[in-house]
């Protein structure tokens, strides 16, 4: 099971997803230059040509050009540093928050299809449950069931391991509970025999674990994509805009 998930991650989810917001990334840095170099230019230009207006004189004007666009290159190089840093960290946060999401969907969806196998295969089914109890307790396990089984408690131990192996999350606890508990019903349901019964929840709860990381899977989408373009950097260089035009009208005054 461990290295399946990490062939599936390293292999293809954390290139992928690394992949693609590392070229939006690019990209909107690129944006992020080209504005701000423009916006320089334009503020600068203005100080200075008020300088010269007021008749302060060329020694004077060449004076104020120097220390306006030495400061604002240094802040604008620090403040850039620090947001681009703080970009890589997201990044990285949602390729591998993309990747345990990917692989929980790809599991998913395998042993829900397996488990549709094991559930045509019974004598019951979810309308009809009374034949699943025909001939309790002596109930033959098939080999496909045994699988089935055997496969559910790997991921769920596997599961505990990677809770406790990384970094630990916020819901920790929660998880813990829930794998534990989990891998407690699946080992009874097999040593009383209900294995019918275990199939079919399985079954059933596979279904639904399908759809749920398949919704974090779009909310990541969607915040990696509002990170990658940018919008809370706008909003920290408007702020750095703004004393940058403070600053240049102290020294103006």
């Amino acid at each position: 099971m461990a290295v399946l998930r990490d062939a599936a991650r390293l292999g293809i989810m954390e290139p992928f997803a690394r992949w693609k917001l590392r070229r939006d990334l690019v990209y909107t840095r690129s944006l992020r230059a080209k504005k701000l170099a423009n916006g320089n230019g334009h503020t600068n230009g203005y100080a200075n040509g008020h300088v010269n207006g007021n008749g302060n004189g060329h020694s004077n004007g060449h004076t104020n050009g120097a220390a306006n666009g030495h400061s604002n290159g240094e802040l604008d190089t620090s403040s850039q540093h620090v947001l681009e840093r703080k970009e890589d960290r997201d990044m990285h946060r949602k390729v591998l928050r993309f990747a345990e999401q990917a692989w929980s969907v790809i599991y998913y969806v395998a042993t829900w299809s397996f488990g549709m196998y094991v559930y045509l295969n019974l004598p019951a089914t979810i309308y009809d449950r009374s034949p699943m109890w025909s001939s309790y307790p002596d109930i033959p396990i098939a080999g496909p069931v045994k699988f089935y089984y055997l496969l559910q408690t790997a991921f769920y131990l596997h599961q505990v391991l990677i809770l406790n192996a990384e970094a630990k999350r916020k819901d920790h606890v929660q998880m813990m509970t829930h794998h534990v508990i989990t891998i407690a019903l699946i080992g009874a349901s097999y040593y009383s025999n209900f294995t019918r019964v275990g199939c079919m929840l399985l079954f059933l709860m596979d279904w639904c674990d399908i759809w749920l990381p398949m919704a974090w899977f779009w909310m990541i989408c969607r915040v990696a994509f509002r990170v990658v373009m940018g919008e809370n950097a706008e909003d920290e260089r408007s702020e750095d805009g703004s004393e940058d035009q403070t600053v240049a009208a102290k020294k103006d005054q």
